[in-house]
């Protein structure tokens, strides 16, 4: 492995970022383990990128804090890290980029139970524009949420749905939701986007499974069938709660030729804290 190659790797990564702004969007399964209140969250997301040279730090950490505002309504917030990582052990080369995303704050509605639920919610801009490999690594980590690391770009986000809490609880959950995004970048027009997801989890006393699908597409473009505007997603996550700690863990695959072909999948952990 040379540097020439480390550097061939991070310029077709960032031809794949503009291709992410400028055509079809792309999707993640956007959910970490069901928090039921008050609390705080750590995501790692590691990809498994194409090409050679990417070290062990090319990785995505998200921060979630997560406030119930009333019996229906709870507050959310977060930052999303990505670090860019490229080194070679037959050059003396390395280098390391970080770049911290554009801020997300939200609101969840919806009780306790079976219920209709909604999210809606706004990216402040943040992320720097002088940081483009690590933006790069952030957008192909969290695909549904690429808006994170463009810089110079406010988006606002709404979903509605049905969540399914199945007797007895906790038992089986099921959670359906749908709706725009739209990304307006702070010079030209604005782009819209449609985020569907479904997903299943099977919850006991102190620990759960899911699995869940995601979709995006890209609803301002009209020149390109729906196949090459959209971009989807199957994801398996887990968790096992230690007192007020939850360990969980995910793992990630793109089930469209052009997206898997420069990320074959993602895994990751977390751990969050359940405040009283």
């Amino acid at each position: 492995m040379k540097t020439t190659n480390c550097l061939a790797g991070s310029a077709v990564l960032l031809v794949v970022a503009y291709m992410i702004l400028t055509g079809p969007a792309l999707a993640q399964v956007a959910w970490l383990s069901p928090m039921d209140g008050r609390g705080i969250s750590l995501e790692i997301l590691k990809p498994s990128l194409d090409g050679s040279g990417w070290g062990f730090g090319t990785s995505v950490l998200n921060l979630t804090a997560r406030v119930p505002a009333t019996d229906q309504l709870s507050l959310m917030a977060q930052l999303g890290i990505a670090n860019a990582s490229l080194s070679s052990s037959y050059a003396d080369y390395s280098y390391n980029e970080t770049q911290f995303g554009n801020l997300y704050f939200g609101a969840e509605l919806g009780g306790k139970g079976s219920t209709p639920i909604a999210e809606l919610g706004v990216w402040l801009p943040m992320a720097s524009d002088e940081k483009e490999l690590s933006s790069v690594v952030g957008m192909l980590t969290t695909w549904d949420r690429f808006q994170v690391y463009a810089s110079k770009m406010t988006s606002l986000t709404f979903r509605g749905g049905y969540k399914y809490v199945g007797p007895p609880e906790p038992g089986v959950q099921l959670k359906f939701l749908v709706g725009p995004t739209y990304m307006k970048p702070n010079e030209g027009d604005g782009e819209l986007f449609a985020d569907y997801s479904a997903e299943c989890w099977i919850r006991r006393a102190q620990f759960g499974v899911g699995a869940g699908f995601t979709g995006r597409a890209w609803i301002t473009e009209s020149d390109l069938s729906f196949g090459e505007r959209s971009v989807h997603l199957l994801g398996m996550a887990g968790y096992y709660d230690v007192g007020q700690c939850r360990l969980g863990g995910t793992f990630r695959i793109p089930i469209d030729d052009d997206l898997s072909s420069e990320v074959s999948f993602v895994y990751g952990v977390s751990i969050s804290f359940m405040l009283k």
